[in-house]
């Protein structure tokens, strides 16, 4: 909800239409699902009862070759030999003749089955039609001994192409039924498919049939193996994705012999016209969509643009840029209301222009006199020049201390002359303070003692040209020349995060409340010739405007403290010259 309250009219206005869009083409896409989804609801009805079909000719099938195993085990010539095996090779050799022409006697009449094998209690194997040499009659044997005389359905990987009967041989005369043998029946899969399954009416089905979790049959060469996922293999109806293809997916179980009967219909066979009508509907929603889309977009561009433009305009009004551009009717439109805007706003933005214009003007030209103004009043630039002759006329006549003096004084003269930069560092201000203390060491003797603490990694950081000197000059004036004693001047330039705090103390006799509330209130009058407080406050204004803090602090007899607090700025002195 915050989006549509401080969002972008444009944005609100496209997010609607896309809502509106969204909501219709979602309406347009469940009824197209709904009518498709029943759709394949009648197909896998109809697959299930084909299904049910295949299911039962395959049953009835299968019940002539259970007959034909039944048979077979309670043969009585296949249960005496079997009981008693003769091990004389000659006897071998004929009884072995007989049961192959005794199993080929059952193998009559089922034209599908491929072998009939038997195998007896000594793994000897009597097979009747076509042999398997890759079959592993032992392990099928011992596997068969598991299911106790009931029958067994498998597939032996050797042999693909056949499906096996399997079931144990036991004696019939005596009470304990031991097995005797092992019946085996191979029957070809492909020819007994065909006559199992009926024409279908849908183009390409797969038919698959499992037993006991076990492939059987797969009436496709590409698909021979099915992931067993229990959506495909234990329910009724399905789709499922092979091998990048959607099958629609119908399965049957045989409850009287455990065989799973399971078709797959190309989902593409079926519905190929609904599809191309399905792409065609889905099309049509696109294009509609998109158009509606683009429509929209364009009317609200149409109606906002002049409005975006109008707040590009604002924001460079707010940067202090109050010239319009030249090309400002083009973004109007037909809208009263929005040419109305622009009309009153350019109105006011001409009026605004005009008086910033007139008021920046004055108040530069005012300010940059004042601050030179300001800076003349301690840096005579004439005495230079003197002072410089009377150093060299000192050394001259080996006056060294009035020649040391004099060059301090020059210093100190040099550097307020230059008027092209407003800053310094730390370090050039100490050496300006230590060439003007040099001056009046001279002049106090042991009366005045200077002292000043810095950290030495802050002399590379900035701070305003002759800031320290003449608050060490008012510690001077008001705390050594009126006292008798000793007065002792602190400095101390501290790092205070990201400010800068420089504070000098002196142990003078302080000054009263009166005169302390006076020097803090930074409107009072600056008096003629003055070089005091007032010419610091006005400089830190015009450098710093309302980011620098000013206080003094002072108590009768306790001495009196200067602070000046800024903000903390390294850089380079040569990048600082010539800034306004």
């Amino acid at each position: 909800m915050d989006f549509f309250n401080t969002g972008q009219l444009r944005s609100k206005i496209i997010i609607l239409l896309l809502i509106i869009i969204v909501s219709l083409s979602s309406l347009s896409f469940y009824a197209l699902y709904r009518s498709y989804s029943a759709y394949d609801s009648v197909i896998l009805n109809q697959t299930h009862t084909i299904l049910g079909l295949y299911s039962y000719n395959f049953e009835q099938a299968l019940n002539s070759y259970e007959q034909l195993s039944y048979n077979i085990l309670i043969d009585s010539y296949l249960q005496n030999y079997l009981s008693t095996i003769d091990n004389d090779p000659y006897h071998k050799y004929q009884q072995s003749e007989l049961i192959e022409e005794q199993l080929l006697h059952y193998m009559q009449g089922h034209k599908h089955i491929s072998s009939v094998n038997i195998i007896d209690n000594q793994d000897n194997i009597y097979t009747s039609g076509l042999s398997m040499p890759k079959l592993n009659y032992q392990k099928i044997s011992a596997k068969s001994s598991q299911f106790r005389g009931s029958i067994y359905w498998t597939v032996n990987k050797n042999y693909d192409d056949k499906l096996l009967l399997i079931r144990d041989i036991n004696k019939i005369k005596g009470k304990n039924f031991e097995k005797i043998g092992t019946a085996i029946i191979a029957i070809n899969l492909e020819p007994f498919m065909k006559k199992i399954l009926i024409k279908n009416i849908y183009e390409s089905p797969i038919t698959i049939i499992k037993y006991k979790n076990s492939f059987i049959y797969s009436s496709s060469a590409q698909i021979k193996k099915i992931p067993s996922r229990a959506e495909l293999f234990y329910n009724k109806v399905n789709i499922i994705g092979i091998k990048n293809k959607n099958y629609l997916v119908a399965s049957y179980k045989n409850q009287a012999n455990n065989f799973l009967f399971i078709q797959l219909i190309p989902y593409n066979n079926i519905f190929q016209k609904l599809i191309i009508i399905r792409k065609q509907v889905l099309f049509f929603i696109v294009v509609i969509a998109l158009i509606s889309l683009l429509i929209g977009v364009f009317y609200s561009k149409n109606i906002t643009k002049p409005l975006e433009k109008l707040c590009e305009i604002m924001k460079d009004v707010e940067k202090n840029n109050f010239k319009l551009p030249q090309n400002i009717n083009d973004f109007k439109n037909n809208s009263s209301e929005i040419n109305y805007l622009y009309k009153e706003f350019n109105i006011m933005i001409k009026r605004i222009d005009t008086l910033v214009n007139d008021k920046l003007k004055t108040k530069l030209l005012l300010v940059e006199t004042k601050y030179k103004m300001l800076q003349s009043q301690i840096n005579p630039h004439f005495l230079y020049n003197t002072l410089d002759s009377i150093n060299w006329l000192a050394r001259l006549n080996k006056q060294q201390k009035i020649a040391d003096m004099v060059k301090s004084l020059a210093v100190i003269l040099r550097d307020s002359i230059d008027i092209t930069t407003y800053k310094t560092t730390i370090q050039a201000e100490i050496n300006l303070l230590n060439n003007y203390m040099f001056i009046q060491k001279f002049r106090y003797d042991e009366r005045l003692q200077y002292e000043y603490y810095y950290d030495q990694q802050l002399t590379d950081y900035l701070i305003p040209k002759m800031i320290i000197q003449p608050l060490v000059e008012n510690s001077i004036k008001h705390a050594l020349e009126p006292a008798e004693d000793t007065c002792i001047i602190k400095l101390f330039i501290k790092k205070n995060n990201d400010k800068l705090k420089i504070t000098v103390t002196d142990t003078g006799l302080g000054i009263s409340s009166d005169k302390i509330a006076e020097l803090n209130d930074t409107k009072f009058e600056l008096k003629k010739n003055s070089v005091g407080i007032k010419n610091i406050v006005n400089r830190l204004e015009f450098l710093y405007k309302n980011k620098f803090k000013f206080k003094i602090d002072s108590a009768a007899n306790q001495g009196t403290t200067v602070s000046i607090t800024l903000p903390l700025e390294k850089g380079n002195f040569e990048k600082i010259k010539g800034d306004n």
